[in-house]
């Protein structure tokens, strides 16, 4: 200490400040020594975690790119059309682009992929591509298989099927079997369900994603002094530095992870990231370790293992030590120098301060600062430091609040980009943002599958508006940028893309700038395909539509316009072939005029069933049918025809057929008497054979009895067809006979019934070999109601029935009509009472007591409908039986039947036989019945004479024309004042010498104004009204009177040639009560006309003059 004290006071702070600097110095250079390894320790692992984490994320970016390019894939237009193609030829032809679209997609990505398959809903392949000794090729059908129990394709399904969950399934590794050519590869397979427009999953597209490029990828950015692993989650080896470990156990070895390291495994495969230094397995190494995990729904979990040598890592240790004594030195030289110039009385408050400085730079600005009271320069120095402090305190506050203010700006702008960046990428429409040279700069994943390009072209700049305009298109497109340019945006306009594979898109396009003057746009793209599409469809459907329109009104003018003619033609033929006087020449004449006339309204009628079947527009009317009687009297017309030619006529049927069938009656008759009528025609020696045969139903029991499967046979012994004939069989218009058999046809007589046929759910099969003779069969499938053995007695004439006497209500406003139905059923046995209205109806119910009512619909004051549903009202009559009569017997009039509670339907005129059988099912009778001589066709009851049951069989048929059928009708329509309102010469004409003759007196108008006009002045028991005639036709005319009190109850009976669908509805719809359809037949004629007109007044014209 003397020898210290002895010391200057500057030598004493130079050795001081050099002892103060030199035992630091020493301190510190000693402790870095010794924390120098663990530092560098922990620098190589923060380092290597970032690094891993890195190259982890690049390699989950290289299978979302995978993902993204499948997405693309299960979008393409031509794997839409492939779902919404109907199965069979037309999906396999898709199938075909779906092969030529795979092999593009893998020759532009064929370094990334090695397969792209498409399975259908069932798991098969349907078509794939696979690269095969460097280039892509379709797989023959062949080497197609079934897929339907692999994972990725019930996982593809299931994800589809789960809204909101990501739809890319990714399967295990797994090894590609081997080409011709090629070794076995390591891919993933990524799935994805695909989508049908009905909303049905309908395939699931596979790719085979490399896994080579991946982990090529990872190994070239591992560190130059290190090495790279990496492992699944089971702890195989997927990349290792000997190439025979890697994918191992896909070979059946089980080197791994855990089997060579099982320490390090435990620790690895258990966490997502980390590092492991010096470990049990590896103390020589450095270990760090990152996640790899493919984004969507996938098992597939793969571990990044970086390893490096710590012997590596530590030579830097010495090179540090080096450095740590020569930075020592260096202070402790400096230290001594900056010593030897301070002086005695700056020496220690500088260092005071400057320690106070230290304190103030570590972040400690509330330090306080010594020697701020003296008065020199240190004192000035060390306030004007506090002041310095103090600002600097003041200075960071503002500094903190900035910054803390600019992070959560920063977070709410990030928040903003990420959420109009979602909107973007996931808007249907097409975002594009480019400058206005058109260089596009940015857009949306919706543009890039619109104009067929991906991001890499986007990215290296190769999408241009010059290259996706096409010449036509470029002058609309410069307009359109320069009203961007002079008001900020444009009108959205129509054009086309040129796609990047050539093929043209169209599109709408609007385009706008995002402020004035700027030299950048953003276009909003929409895709027109489909529109465009629907456009088209629209139009073809409406020019079919159209021309169907035109077809149908063509036929129905041209049906008129020959029926009118031909109206005149039959009308005078039937008139004439009345005469007694007529000589056998002229009656043949005769003859031969009516049958040519016959066979033309058949044509034009065949004609009309073939438009109303074009059309769809042909209704089957059902009704219950005594079929052996129905087949019998098909028999007796054919047996006729056979007999002119010395034909034998067969008629064969098995014992089980049903006695009683609902079938539409007219067109099962058409179909059998054209078919036997053809054999009959082409046969000219042998026999022509009919069978009916009832199949075995399906179903069993109850079911099975209430339906008959019934097959019918035509068999001849003609001249038979050839294939190529068959072949031609059924077209309309065509006949395959030869020129000598083609007389008496149009070729519609096949064509026609073989729609009927299959209306009535079956189709006609043949069979047919030149010289041979042919063979027709169908089978129809109907309700039944009974075998034909239980109905043996029913084919006779009804005469009585078993048990006690049954009471039954006729209800009609026509007084003839009544009594006709009390005559035919009192001689039955029943006890009748009358009505005339459905007021009296219901008085004679409570007085009567009926058993069952016969009730008209169509009365005045109360009509038969209001009549019935009224007395379901009624204790008495809840349950009583109605079967209700009407000549409209659309399906609309007998639903509504149903629905007021009536029990059956018949339609007018009524036949004999449909009343008995409504009125035995109905009342649960059983007839006492008479054989009749011979079966004969029914005749309407409205047409029937009065004469005893067992007769009335025997009696003409419908079509019998005599003198004493018409005259029938005469007695009730003699004195009738009718007002004929025709505008054709030779109509009128006719109609007037057929009306006179049965003691009507007629009253001719030449249009519907001039009837009018005629009707104001003079009384008319009835109208016949013509529907087509200039100035005012029948339709409007009907309307015009139907509006004036006095003549709403006129009966208007339409006289009309057309004979299309709906024509009989628009006549009832006009108001008028009924139709007469040209040419005229006699019988329907006058028929309709006593159902319909009553003389107020009946005049006595004496006897009516034979027509």
């Amino acid at each position: 200490m003397p020898r210290w004290s002895g010391l200057g006071l500057r030598h004493q702070l130079i050795a001081a400040f050099v002892a103060v600097i030199l035992l630091p110095t020493a301190i510190i250079s000693i402790y870095s020594l010794s924390r120098s390894s663990e530092l560098i320790i922990q620098i190589a692992r923060d380092e290597g975690l970032r690094g891993a984490g890195v190259r982890a994320a690049a390699a989950n970016r290289q299978f979302t790119d995978i993902g993204t390019d499948l997405q693309v894939i299960a979008q393409a237009s031509v794997l839409r059309r492939y779902l919404n193609a109907a199965p069979g030829a037309e999906r396999a032809s898709v199938a075909r682009e779906v092969e030529r679209y795979f092999t593009a997609l893998l020759k532009r990505w064929g370094e990334r992929y090695s397969r792209l398959c498409l399975l259908d809903s069932s798991g098969h392949e349907a078509s794939c591509a696979r690269v095969g000794a460097g280039a892509p090729a379709v797989l023959p059908p062949s080497e197609l298989a079934d897929r339907s129990s692999e994972l990725y394709f019930a996982g593809a399904l299931q994800l589809r099927a789960i809204p909101g969950q990501e739809s890319t399934f990714i399967s295990e590794l797994a090894l590609q079997a081997p080409g011709a050519h090629d070794p076995a590869m390591p891919v993933l397979r990524y799935a994805t369900a695909l989508q049908s427009d009905s909303g049905l999953l309908d395939g699931v597209v596979v790719l085979d994603a490399l896994v080579a490029p991946v982990l090529g990828a990872l190994e070239a950015s591992a560190a130059p002094a290190g090495t790279t692993y990496v492992v699944d989650r089971q702890g195989h080896y997927l990349l290792h530095p000997d190439p025979a470990r890697r994918f191992a156990h896909l070979r059946g070895d089980g080197v791994s992870l855990r089997s060579e390291r099982p320490h390090d495994a435990a620790v690895i495969l258990a966490q997502s990231a980390g590092t492991l230094y010096a470990s049990a397995d590896r103390p020589e190494t450095l270990q760090v370790f990152a996640r790899i995990r493919p984004p969507g729904q996938s098992s597939v979990l793969w571990t990044l293992i970086d390893e490096q040598s710590l012997d590596a890592i530590l030579v830097e240790v010495g090179h540090t030590r080096n450095v740590i004594v020569m930075v020592a030195a260096v202070a402790l030289l400096l230290a001594i120098a900056v010593a030897l110039r301070v002086t005695h009385g700056i020496v220690r408050p500088i260092s005071a301060l400057a320690r106070a400085a230290d304190e103030i730079r570590q972040g400690d600005l509330d330090t306080p600062l010594p020697a701020a009271a003296r008065p020199d320069e240190v004192g000035v120095l060390t306030r004007a430091f506090a002041q310095m402090a103090a600002r600097v305190r003041e200075l960071v506050g503002t500094l903190q609040q900035r910054v803390a203010d600019l992070e959560r700006s920063d977070a709410a702008l990030r928040s903003g980009q990420t959420r109009l960046q979602q909107m973007i990428d996931s808007n249907l429409a097409g975002i594009v943002f480019f400058d206005l040279e058109g260089r596009v700069i940015e857009a949306n994943d919706a543009y890039l599958r619109i104009v067929g390009y991906d991001r890499n072209d986007l990215r290296e700049g190769r999408i241009h508006r010059a290259t996706l305009t096409p010449p036509e298109y470029r002058d609309a497109t410069d307009r359109a940028m320069a009203e961007v340019r002079a008001l900020g945006a444009c009108r959205p306009y129509e054009k086309e893309y040129i796609r990047k594979d050539g093929s043209r898109v169209p599109v709408l396009v609007g385009v706008a700038s995002p402020e004035p003057g700027s030299e950048h746009a953003v276009g909003f793209v929409l895709d027109q395909t489909a529109s465009k599409q629907a456009r088209i469809e629209r139009d073809a459907r409406a020019a079919a539509e159209l021309a169907s329109l035109a077809k149908s009104e063509f036929l129905t003018q041209m049906s008129h316009e020959l029926r009118t003619p031909l109206n005149g033609i039959l009308g005078f033929a039937q008139i004439l072939q009345r005469d007694k006087t007529l000589t056998e020449r002229q009656a043949r004449g005769l003859k031969i005029i009516d049958e040519s006339g016959q066979h033309l309204l058949t044509l034009i009628n065949d004609i009309l069933d073939l438009s109303r079947i074009d059309a769809a527009k042909l209704d089957l009317y059902p009704t219950e049918v005594n079929l052996p009687v129905f087949l019998q009297v098909v028999g007796d017309i054919i047996r006729v025809k056979a007999e002119e030619k010395s034909l034998l006529f067969v008629y064969q049927a098995t014992p089980d057929l049903p006695a009683t069938i609902r079938v539409d009656e007219k067109r099962l008759r058409q179909v059998l008497l054209n078919l036997l009528s053809n054999a009959i025609k082409f046969t000219d020696t042998g026999q022509v054979t009919l069978r009916a045969t009832r199949l075995q139903s399906p179903g069993t029991g109850a079911e099975a009895d209430a339906t008959a499967r019934l097959r019918f046979e035509v068999e001849d012994e003609g001249i038979g067809m050839s294939e190529a004939q068959l072949a031609r069989l059924f077209r309309p218009f065509e006949q395959v006979a030869d020129v000598k058999r083609r007389e008496g046809g149009a070729g519609l007589g096949l064509a026609i019934s073989r729609q009927l046929v299959r209306l009535m759910g079956g189709d006609i099969q043949v069979r047919s070999r030149p010289s041979e003779g042919s063979v027709f069969a169908f089978e129809i499938e109907v309700p039944a109601m009974q075998t034909q053995g239980q109905a043996l007695t029913a084919r006779g004439v009804p005469i009585g029935y078993e048990g006690a006497r049954r009471k039954i209500l006729v209800v009609d406003d026509v007084p003839q009509g009544r009594a006709l139905l009390l005559d035919a059923l009192a001689t039955l046995g029943f006890e009748m009472a009358e009505a005339g209205n459905g007021e009296e109806a219901l008085a004679a119910v409570a007085r009567f007591r009926p058993d069952l009512i016969v009730m008209n619909l169509v009365m005045p004051m109360m009509d038969g409908f209001e009549a019935t549903r009224r007395l379901r009202l009624l204790p008495e009559g809840a349950k009583l039986p109605v079967i209700a009569a009407s000549a409209n017997a659309s399906a609309q009039t007998q639903a509504r039947c149903r629905a007021v509670g009536a029990n059956a339907f018949i339609s007018k005129p009524i036949e004999l036989k449909a009343l008995l059988d409504a009125i035995a099912a109905t009342l649960d009778l059983t007839w006492l019945r008479e054989e009749p001589a011979a079966p004969t066709e029914r005749a309407p009851l409205s047409g029937a004479p009065r004469a005893a049951p067992g007769q009335a069989a025997r009696h003409a048929t419908r079509s019998a024309r005599s003198e004493e059928d018409l005259a029938d009708h005469w007695p009730s329509l003699r004195g009738a004042r009718i007002l004929l309102v025709e505008d054709n010469a030779f109509n009128k004409e006719l109609a007037l010498e057929i009306l006179s003759r049965a003691g009507i007196v007629v009253s001719v108008a030449c249009d519907g104004q001039v009837a009018l006009e005629m009707l104001r002045r003079e009384r008319f028991d009835g109208v016949l009204m013509d529907c087509q005639m200039p100035v005012m036709d029948g339709y409007t005319a009907t309307r015009a009177l139907r509006q004036q009190v006095q003549w709403r109850d006129l009966p208007v009976i339409a006289m009309t040639a057309n004979a299309m669908v709906g024509d009989r509805d628009k006549v009832l719809a006009a108001g008028m009560n009924d139709q007469i359809t040209k040419p005229i037949r006699l019988e329907e004629m006058f028929a309709t006309l006593a159902r319909w007109v009553h003389p107020a007044v009946a005049e006595s014209r004496g006897t009516a003059k034979p027509m």
